[in-house]
């Protein structure tokens, strides 16, 4: 084990030796223990050549961690800035394992406590509650919803702007799981198999009627419309995404098989309208408490004996168990959603 380090000359001998005892104790017995970093005033490494430099911008988080020693507030102090990581993140997510297991004493917690004391803590931080990013969501969007509740949540994850999501989305942007078949496909291509595979599973035939509800920027009606020579309709209640879509519909000169427009599914007009319907990942929004209102329109507006494809997130488990991660998709992964989840458990 070796391990050096540089002082910031505004850091007193003890807050500098205090913060050393903190992280050491916090990380003890990690398996792939990395350098640290506390602001400017402290670099410790716990091994010759560590994967990753776990950065502590506040160390407010240090005395949260003694108190709760919870992986949950790493991820975040990861979302505000308070944290980062330089080097590999996939060896720095073992953090996540390490503090699931991980328990302090009162003695340890007394201890640790004292030393806290000794460290500056910004006006952001320290041992008041925070005031999360998950609570700042949840006060913005009750989970009752409505039409409007579920209008406001989709606007505030979707509305970022188009060129956000053309970042890091396939060139199809398709929101979802890719389906790879094989070890060397990139993300394009994975996203045309899954495409392709959907329309292979709803059979489609041309001159049928295909309703896609969550259209997101219109990859499907517009691969199912080029591809199978389908008449597609898809609906969204993202303003960004029907822009998006309604200008790709016009560049690929589609505008005789293809529409879209800004809708709730509830508000889904006609009787046996389509012929095939498929929802892709917009299952996770309608909430445990639709679920008999959103399959009730689903079956009104498909013809009989037509094909529904309903694609969403599902678990290998019968019910919802609190853990690190179920907590993790509830605050920040559905956050509007929440509730399902313990009603599903109760």
């Amino acid at each position: 084990m070796s391990h050096h380090t540089t002082r910031d000359r505004t850091v007193s001998p003890d807050g500098y030796a205090a913060a050393l005892r903190i992280l050491r104790r916090l990380l003890a017995g990690i398996e792939r223990p990395p350098a640290l970093r506390l602001g400017d005033m402290l670099l410790h490494e716990l091994e010759s050549h560590p994967e990753y430099t776990l950065i502590i911008r506040d160390p407010g988080l240090l005395r949260r961690l003694v108190l709760r020693p919870d992986p949950l507030l790493l991820a975040e102090a990861y979302f505000r800035g308070t944290i980062d990581i330089e080097g590999d993140l996939y060896t720095a997510l073992g953090l996540k394992a390490h503090f699931e297991k991980f328990s302090l004493s009162w003695r340890d917690k007394l201890a640790l406590l004292r030393d806290a004391l000794l460290l500056r803590v910004s006006d952001q931080d320290g041992l008041k509650p925070s005031r999360s990013l998950a609570s700042r969501v949840a006060r913005r969007f009750s989970h009752r919803h409505s039409r409007q509740t579920d209008q406001a949540a989709i606007s505030f994850h979707y509305d970022v702007s188009n060129a956000f999501y053309g970042l890091w989305l396939d060139a199809e942007r398709v929101y979802s799981c890719g389906y790879f078949k094989a070890t060397d496909d990139t993300l394009d291509q994975a996203q045309c198999n899954k495409l392709e595979h959907i329309c292979r599973k709803l059979r489609l035939q041309r001159g049928e009627r295909l309703l896609d509800i969550g259209c997101g920027w219109g990859a499907l009606v517009c691969w199912a419309a080029r591809e199978h020579g389908v008449r597609a309709h898809g609906i969204t209640l993202s303003q960004q995404q029907l822009e998006y879509a309604r200008e790709r519909i016009r560049s690929e000169g589609l505008q005789d098989l293809v529409t879209v427009e800004l809708r709730d599914y509830r508000d889904l007009e006609g009787t046996a309208v389509f012929d095939k319907v498929s929802s892709i990942g917009m299952f996770e929004h309608v909430g445990l408490a639709n679920l008999a209102a959103y399959y009730a329109v689903v079956q009104r507006v498909l013809r009989p004996g037509g094909l529904f494809l309903n694609h969403g997130i599902t678990h290998d488990e019968e019910g919802w168990n609190r853990t690190v991660a179920t907590e993790f998709i509830n605050r920040y992964v559905f956050p509007t959603a929440n509730w399902t989840a313990s009603a599903i458990s109760s």
